[in-house]
């Protein structure tokens, strides 16, 4: 099993501690934060039968408990 590479920001150690920015969450802030909130918030609710159908073919491929 190969070991996923650690996250590196490239900020030299004499600026800050190597695990700051794992620390601080910075990785989500930078890369993911950007992309919430560009669609208003929906209510829930549930998926329509043509909505499952359009999912059931990628789900019984991955194994997802869906059998035809």
């Amino acid at each position: 099993m190969r070991r996923r590479p650690r996250f590196d920001p490239g900020i030299p150690p004499e600026i800050l501690p190597p695990d700051f920015a794992i620390r601080h969450d910075l990785h989500n802030y930078l890369y993911f934060r950007p992309t919430f909130g560009l669609l208003a918030p929906q209510p829930w609710a549930p998926l329509a039968d043509a909505e499952w159908a359009a999912l059931r073919p990628f789900l019984a491929e991955h194994g997802c408990g869906v059998s035809d």
